[in-house]
């Protein structure tokens, strides 16, 4: 389709030919020809849309269709009335709604407003000025709520995968995209039976009776087949859609953190990966599984292997070796679980790619530290990759080079495909084990590593 196609006037052509009473038919100079007919097919009057129609001249189009019928409200009404009767909606009359009264809140001396000096909370998020502004602030006094409905605007329901299906006939045209992860994600938490009936985000009908909040998950119930409850909200202002969805979404480490955790967001990132490696062997699934995850498959992965807790001081180290911070804590929790030493040995041994002092050309992490560092122009395989392909390199890397330094053997080039990368658990020392290790144990062992 050429540049200077107009998709605001091919818009309005398809919408005047879903209208009933309105047919379409194309041009031989590539426009389109609105007809107006009547009952028997017969054409009463017509209008010529071009597609190349600029912004002007599409304005006089609409005049011209206004002129023999056609308005985008007719195509509304007529797509409204038309899914109400597949649903089988009955149009009521609404009740007139009670007029409402707005009382003037009385002022309230600034010394009522806190007698006791500030809470525990208000001293931790309120700022000194902040603070000092409530102090002086206007308080409402406590009266009874005001009644905005006869009936509960806000009530609790189960909704079951035919309910879904109806409330996702009514999205309408100005609805976003769905998020395919963010389906799969809810889908997987009701499976998982980790669904929670939340007040704080409901299910939002408008006054068009069009769902304007929640069609993530009404898709996520439709494809797990399994009744939720939810809060649904009707009446909403179809106007308040652009406000929906605009807070800050809490993350996993923001969850941690709340759970007194430290390091929260280094250890979400390695509890996140534990969890693939632990319960995902197909490492080429990782990025799909990774979207999908959930807070719960994250805190159970950490309180299944404690020990990562140990391992988030080295991911520290990642930037200044060019690796994956998540990929480094997982090796050292792995590696330190093999050797029986909490990952000592393991983070003896990634000091020395940092600060070497006992490592010689040839040794395994003397190699993969050139590698790693090696100017931008001259690295060859540090090639860019989405980020948890990256994982899965530095992850692989770190293992080689470890597992060839366990077996006493040399590594002089790295070589590898990252499309046929097989990623497995670090290893322990074996007899054949390089004397790096002895090394590193008398440079160590009294004084820790640098």
């Amino acid at each position: 389709m050429s540049s200077g196609t107009n998709h605001d006037a091919l818009r309005v052509v398809r919408l005047c030919g879903q209208t009933a009473g309105f047919v379409v038919k194309p041009c031989p100079d590539g426009a389109f020809k609105v007809e107006r007919v009547d009952p028997a097919g017969q054409a009463i009057a017509s209008v010529k849309v071009s597609p190349r129609a600029s912004d002007q001249q599409l304005k006089n189009i609409l005049t011209r269709l206004k002129r023999i019928g056609w308005t985008e409200d007719l195509y509304d009404e007529q797509q409204k009335l038309d899914r109400d009767q597949r649903l089988g909606i009955v149009p009521e009359l609404e009740p007139a709604r009670p007029a409402q009264v707005r009382k003037t809140p009385e002022p309230v001396r600034p010394e009522q407003l806190l007698p006791e000096g500030p809470s525990e909370i208000q001293r931790r998020h309120l700022t000194p000025g902040n603070a000092a502004r409530a102090k002086k602030a206007t308080a409402i006094p406590d009266s009874a709520p005001q009644v905005l409905h006869e009936e509960p605007a806000i009530r609790a329901e189960i909704i079951t995968p035919e309910r879904a299906l109806e409330l996702l006939c009514t999205v309408p045209d100005y609805q976003r995209n769905t998020s395919r992860d963010l389906v799969l994600n809810y889908q997987g938490k009701m499976v998982r039976n980790e669904w929670v009936l939340l007040a704080s985000d409901p299910l939002c009908i408008d006054t068009n009776s069009q769902l304007s909040n929640g069609q993530h998950r009404l898709n996520a119930v439709l494809e797990s087949g399994l009744p939720q409850p939810f809060y649904v909200a009707y009446g909403v202002a179809p106007e308040l859609y652009s406000k929906m969805d605009r807070g800050k979404r809490r993350t996993t480490a923001d969850t941690l953190h709340g759970a007194g955790e430290k390091n929260a967001g280094k250890l979400a990132a390695l509890g996140r990966l534990a969890h693939l490696w632990f319960n995902v062997r197909e490492t080429e699934l990782w990025d799909r599984a990774n979207r999908a995850m959930s807070d719960e498959q994250i805190q159970a992965a950490i309180s299944s292997n404690p020990g990562l807790r140990e391992s988030v001081s080295i991911m520290y180290q990642a930037p200044k070796l060019n690796l994956k911070a998540n990929a480094l804590g997982l090796f050292h929790y792995l590696a330190g679980k093999h050797c029986g030493d909490g990952g000592e040995l393991a983070g003896w041994w990634v000091d020395e790619m940092r600060y070497p002092t006992t490592i010689r050309k040839g040794d395994p992490n003397w190699t993969l530290r050139e590698y790693l560092l090696a100017p931008e122009s001259t690295r060859r395989q540090r090639i860019k990759l989405r980020p948890m392909d990256q994982t899965r390199v530095d992850f692989y890397l770190l293992t080689r080079a470890w597992d060839y330094t366990c077996q006493g053997r040399t590594w002089g080039k790295i070589s590898f495909k990252p499309s046929e990368l097989q990623l497995t658990s670090p290893i322990g020392p074996t007899p054949h084990a390089s004397d790096l290790f002895g090394e590193l144990v008398k440079l160590y062992g009294n004084k820790g590593p640098k």
